[in-house]
């Protein structure tokens, strides 16, 4: 074979190649129906012993339970308590309110430094309250979250 010959050959088995690859990446990626069906020996089953037709598969909410009563029992009392009132209606309007008092008081603020007075000493007070109260909802939220707080958006927008 001359040259020019052996290299054309060379880029048909390279084309070749080439091809049973994507065939082969092709198959790989098609899933028939009857591949997803569990076999006999992939089901779980509560007691080895048992026969197939006896095997028992858990429920996708029975697994949902079981995850749920697991992080319940591994938090002490008052960790769970504090994780449900912080979830409650009445906390998010209450933390709400106390916002909008802020809100106002820091208006009020800035209206009386804005005509030339000095700032009462009750408004002083009140703004040193809400800021103590945002400092330990933010305090509790890490101890309960840990790390995890760092990926919720509103809390670090709320630092």
């Amino acid at each position: 074979l001359s040259g020019p010959e052996s290299t054309a050959s060379r880029k048909s088995k390279c084309k070749s190649k080439k091809r049973q690859k994507k065939q082969k990446m092709k198959q790989e990626r098609q899933v028939s129906p009857k591949s997803l069906e569990p076999t006999e020996s992939s089901r779980p089953t509560l007691n080895p012993g048992l026969r197939s037709s006896e095997a028992v598969t858990p429920h996708s909410n029975f697994v949902k339970l079981q995850s749920f009563l697991a992080k319940e029992q591994e938090n002490p009392g008052w960790v769970s308590r504090i994780e449900r009132i912080m979830r409650s209606t009445k906390y998010d309007v209450s933390t709400g309110a106390i916002i909008m008092a802020d809100v106002g008081l820091n208006w009020m603020d800035i209206d009386i430094r804005a005509s030339g007075e000095s700032t009462p000493t009750w408004l002083e007070v009140c703004a040193t309250v809400c800021l103590v109260i945002y400092s330990v909802e933010m305090l509790t939220i890490t101890l309960l979250r840990g790390r995890r707080v760092f990926h919720d958006g509103w809390f670090v927008l709320d630092i």
